[in-house]
């Protein structure tokens, strides 16, 4: 049996280009490893040239780029350098500069504050003008954005970039690119065992929000103390309804002093920064934040003990990264009402929505938007790490492991 390495080293620089070009055009996933010198810019000039109407982004570690140009198609370079331009950033958001170049700290917070082109990602007609995703050295997602041998992620930026990809578009191809990725950073498992995992079923449904009494307790009052919580709604008045609640049934004492808030894109720049400052300080005061979801998985903060989901999660993948040290979730009745024996899950398309009409309809609601392996997680009576080493399947030692408990 001839090894990769053989078998591309017969092929001419057309078969090279021509496979490439398959590859790209046949697969949604794409992880190329091949040696300096092989050919992975093709992996990024191909599609350009193929499709130059639609943005491709690409990650790569460098700090500072020089625009590579491929043929007439204009390419930006954007990091923390890069000019507050009102034009330049039109031009990239109206999907008139069709290949993106950005380290990874650009796609969130950072220092309390969420780079531009973070912020373009909150706009659904930028999103769905992206059609590739390219991370280029990839196995920095684990080398730098990890926390090993007893020491802090020299890059966490690398860390939160799945948070990006469960932004895009679910026909957004992905395309990761390196020459060093030993097979024990390939076999690293996202199952993690110092998970605890709970449910509850919303009593009366999302809108009565007596389900959140459990975050202050009837008796509460100082000295005793409140969790650091970071809560996920689904809609931006949901979270300030649940934080003013909340806040309502604190002691007279601590009331509307910041102890609980809520957080969504549309708030200002100077809310969200200061928000944001508290809530990451050690000694701040906001304890619980009430966040929209697309704000809220920005928030990358060591000191959150826990999270609790209001509402199921649409998909497994938002789920996961959803998931802390303490992860309960709330999930509406009808979810209950459903039979997990009768799903029938495609393994292509797991996520796939319980109602087909969700895929015609212009406007369908969240229980006919939500996906069919979402709905097993949520009612099956196994184990959740099992679930998510078939789901990703995981065929790790901490995957193997969980399987057996």
């Amino acid at each position: 049996m001839r090894s990769g390495d053989d078998y591309l080293s017969e092929l001419s620089t057309t078969d090279h280009i021509m496979a490439l070009r398959a590859c790209f055009l046949v697969f949604t996933e794409t992880f190329v490893i091949a040696r300096t010198g092989w050919g992975k810019t093709l992996c990024i000039a191909i599609p350009l040239l193929l499709c130059p109407d639609k943005i491709t982004v690409t990650i790569t570690p460098l700090k500072r780029l020089q625009a590579m140009q491929v043929g007439s198609l204009r390419t930006v370079a954007i990091n923390e350098d890069t000019p507050d331009d009102k034009d330049l950033w039109s031009a990239i958001s109206d999907g008139h500069i069709s290949h993106l170049i950005a380290t990874p700290e650009q796609f969130s917070m950072q220092h309390g504050h969420l780079p531009k082109l973070a912020r373009l990602l909150h706009k659904s007609k930028f999103v769905s003008r992206i059609a590739r995703l390219v991370v280029d050295e990839c196995h920095n997602l684990f080398t730098a954005g990890s926390s090993r041998n007893n020491r802090k992620a020299f890059r966490p930026a690398y860390g939160n970039l799945s948070q990006l990809r469960t932004r895009l578009n679910k026909d957004t191809s992905l395309t990761l690119l390196s020459a060093t990725v030993p097979s024990h950073i390939l076999e690293v498992s996202t199952n993690r065992p110092n998970l605890v995992y709970a449910r509850h079923i919303l009593v009366n449904g999302r809108h009565d929000l007596r389900n959140l009494d459990m975050i202050v307790p009837a008796a509460f009052h100082p000295p005793m103390r409140l969790p650091t919580l970071l809560i996920f709604f689904g809609v931006k008045i949901e979270t300030s309804a649940a934080a003013q609640y909340i806040d309502s049934r604190l002691p007279d004492g601590l009331r509307g002093t910041g102890i609980c808030r809520h957080y969504h894109a549309e708030m200002s720049r100077q809310y969200l920064d200061q928000v944001y400052s508290d809530f990451a300080d050690p000694e701040g005061r906001t304890l619980i934040l009430c966040a929209t979801a697309g704000a809220g998985e920005d928030v990358d903060i060591p000191r959150i003990e826990g999270v609790i989901t209001y509402g199921i999660a649409e998909e497994v993948t938002t789920k996961t990264q959803w998931d802390a040290a303490f992860c309960v979730s709330m999930i509406e009745p009808w979810v209950a009402e459903i039979d997990s024996s009768t799903l029938i899950i495609d393994s292509n398309d797991p996520d796939c929505p319980l109602q087909d009409i969700s895929l015609t309809k212009k406007n369908p609601t969240k229980q006919e938007r939500t996906g069919r392996a979402s709905i097993h997680f949520a009612v099956s009576d196994e184990c959740e790490r099992v679930l998510k080493a078939a789901y990703y399947g995981d065929d790790s030692a901490e995957g193997e492991l969980t399987s057996l408990i």
